[in-house]
């Protein structure tokens, strides 16, 4: 399962004005993913969204090209409307428990937390080990493969470029980029936290910022899923991935004029109940 919101943790980690134009981009079980990276802006594109993080302001933009509608945020604005989103999910899903199982909501808030803090006990008992990968270079820079695995299952997936790290840093400064990806990391794990009491294993978070240390990650694949489960690896293996210097248009970097502009909030809202409803019509 993946969601807008997995998808912005991306955000942080790739800034291209140094390199000139940059594309990445890659291919898994769920489709194509591409990042076109010009002029101090990073646009991301999947499936139907697109997500703009502007270095120089320190904003970012989500498009829905199938809802026709976006929003423009700071990321303290965005932080902000993160909170209020996920307080919205976690109290619908109370809602939902309480009346399926005829209990109050405060019952129904502490089944759905014992469900998942049980889960995540028991794999915070599990060893934990990291593993390389493949290796490649794609227009000059050098790409690891990592693996980590809690006992014996894979939780993660990433590659890592430290020649793109040192590029972008030599252009941002020392400690902006880290700053950023910090920032927007820690977001996207209060938002998890917040709306369903999970937390990622701290075993796994720490070598996954050993990683971080290293070099930029360009690819994150997560296989805990939002209720803490371990979801299967095959269906998120990378297939392809390359990276070009071809000249980018600046399209990508554009919202459509006759889209609709919408709060960060109201915009998370209606991408819930289209990506909703579009899983219903799918497996119907």
């Amino acid at each position: 399962m993946r969601k807008t919101i997995s998808v912005l943790i991306l955000f942080a980690v790739f800034w291209g004005k140094a390199m000139g134009d940059l594309t990445i981009a890659y291919t898994d079980e769920y489709g194509d993913f591409q990042q076109y990276i010009k002029d101090g802006k990073m646009a991301t594109l999947q499936e139907n969204i697109s997500m703009i993080m502007d270095y120089h302001a320190e904003s970012l933009t989500s498009i829905h090209h199938g809802l026709k509608i976006y929003f423009q945020a700071s990321i303290a604005d965005y932080e902000k409307a993160i909170t209020e989103y996920t307080a919205s999910v976690k109290a619908r899903m109370i809602e939902v428990v309480a009346a399926e199982q005829g209990i109050s909501q405060s019952e129904a808030q502490a089944m759905i937390e014992r469900m998942i803090q049980g889960g995540m006990s028991q794999e915070s008992n599990l060893s934990v080990r990291i593993e390389k990968g493949k290796s490649h270079t794609e227009a000059g820079f050098s790409l690891q493969q990592y693996k980590i695995y809690l006992g014996d299952k894979l939780t993660r997936e990433l590659w890592v470029s430290p020649d793109l790290k040192k590029a972008v840093e030599k252009e941002l400064g020392a400690g902006k980029l880290d700053k950023i990806e910090s920032k927007m990391n820690d977001i996207m794990a209060d938002a998890r936290k917040n709306s369903l009491g999970i937390t990622v294993p701290d075993q796994i978070e720490a070598e996954v910022n050993k990683l971080r240390q290293r070099g930029i990650i360009i690819i994150d694949h997560d296989y805990i899923d939002v209720i803490g489960d371990l979801l299967n690896p095959a269906a998120n293996i990378v297939n392809t991935l390359t990276i070009s210097r071809d000249k980018i248009l600046k399209d990508h970097f554009i919202v459509p004029g006759h889209y609709t502009k919408l709060s960060p909030y109201e915009y998370m809202l209606r991408e819930e109940i289209w990506t909703n409803d579009t899983f219903d019509e799918t497996n119907e």
